[in-house]
């Protein structure tokens, strides 16, 4: 599957995200991430067959924001950066936007991803914290962001499970093609180092509420990712 192919693929699953059918678009995420994490092990695997390197994009700091926000928000930040890491990117902030480095099919993956999961985690606060303050509504972000990233890390973990269960007496390769998609994202990394003067921020703290935080956590564990059975929301967009 060349990265032509790959591309159109993903480009019909970005497709069904404006589909009236909110299964359709919730299968839609879960396909994107797992069809993106099949690709690069299997191409990977081939390169190593042909002895030859992994077919590649350029990294590119890309201009347009995942999302551009009036100010920052720690809970955004934070959840661009766990699917950014699963797609072998990186996210920055800059002012409210928060920006991407990649190559630009991870990004196409990266940026739908992060627009279906806002959309849920928002819908599902609506949801839940009806009647409830602004520190509530955000440590209820912040869980529902924590509970999402333990199910990204999961799902890669059972894709590779399943790609090693396949390859009957060749875990040493798919070891080695493991290590070529690692690799994908120092790259980016050392391209961030090389070309861009990152500065440091400091975080901004806000009230904890352990309450709304733990029910984040269960609200979040309930948007189906590896197996999107659940709906995708229309509920607005909030910092």
């Amino acid at each position: 599957m060349r990265p032509v192919r790959i591309g159109e693929k993903i480009a019909n699953l970005l497709r069904l995200a404006k589909s009236d059918n909110v299964n359709e678009a919730a299968m839609a995420a879960a396909r994107a991430q797992r069809l993106m994490d099949k690709y690069k092990i299997e191409v990977a695997l081939e390169s190593l067959a042909d002895d030859d390197d992994f077919p590649d994009e350029d990294i590119i700091n890309c201009q347009d924001p995942i999302e551009r926000l009036k100010q920052r928000c720690m809970w955004k930040t934070l959840l661009a950066d766990s699917i950014s890491a699963a797609n072998q990117c990186n996210v920055y902030t800059q002012g409210g936007d928060i920006k991407i480095v990649g190559r630009p099919t991870d990004i196409n993956v990266v940026r739908y991803l992060y627009a279906y999961l806002v959309r849920e985690v928002n819908r599902l606060c609506d949801r839940d914290c009806k009647g409830c303050g602004r520190t509530f509504r955000n440590n209820f972000r912040m869980g529902a962001h924590n509970a999402l990233n333990r199910k990204l890390r999961q799902q890669k973990e059972d894709t590779i499970a399943e790609v090693r269960q396949r390859a009957t007496g060749a875990l040493v390769r798919v070891d080695q093609a493991l290590a070529k998609i690692e690799q994908r994202k120092k790259d980016v990394e050392t391209w961030m180092k090389k070309n861009m003067r990152m500065g440091t921020a400091s975080a901004s703290r806000s009230n904890y509420n352990r309450d709304a935080y733990q029910a984040g956590q269960r609200a979040g564990g309930s948007i189906q990712i590896t197996r999107a059975r659940g709906s995708l929301g229309s509920g607005k967009q909030e910092n």
